[in-house]
């Protein structure tokens, strides 16, 4: 999650002579000034999953807000409107991290009886995801938690969960 790095790579590619260049960008507007001189150079930037702002790259992407709505009404749904529930969210400043995040508060906003009690940066990564929620359950108990909703770390949860003999 470096938006310098991508820079760099991005200009070797373009000096090596890509034709073509697929990125994840990390960030959706520090990769601009390098895309727009990939653009004039004739190399066609896509960028998948999350966005570019820069007008020639392509962007690729699904509906990060409805990903997020969706997810959220699931959980609450799922919790009949109330629980206390840990966030995990990605990589910050990304589009997708931002908007995914953004429409999930929109929803649990509306349910006064849903609380966030814990909410932590995931970075997209199971081990990051570990460490994050251990931090948080040195101060909940499993018992004291009705729902996840996490861009990343399901699984690992999971495993948590069961290591602390929580059956599901």
């Amino acid at each position: 999650p470096n938006a310098q790095r991508q820079i760099q790579q991005i200009n070797a590619m373009v000096q090596s002579g890509a034709e073509a260049i697929v990125v994840y960008p990390i960030s959706p507007t520090a990769l601009n000034q390098v895309v727009k001189n990939a653009c004039d150079k004739g190399v066609k930037v896509f960028a998948y999953d999350a966005e570019i702002t820069e007008p020639c790259a392509y962007n690729v992407h699904i509906d990060q807000l409805e990903a997020g709505r969706v997810t959220a009404e699931w959980l609450v749904k799922k919790l009949n409107g109330k629980g206390n529930i840990i966030a995990i969210t990605g990589v910050p400043g990304t589009s997708v991290d931002d908007q995914r995040t953004k429409a999930a508060k929109e929803v649990f906003a509306k349910y006064p009886d849903i609380k966030i009690v814990g909410e932590v940066v995931g970075m997209w990564s199971q081990a990051v995801a570990r460490t994050e929620l251990s931090k948080i359950l040195a101060t909940h108990n499993w018992n004291d938690i009705n729902g996840l909703w996490m861009q990343v770390g399901c699984f690992t949860a999971n495993s948590m969960q069961l290591e602390a003999g929580k059956k599901q």
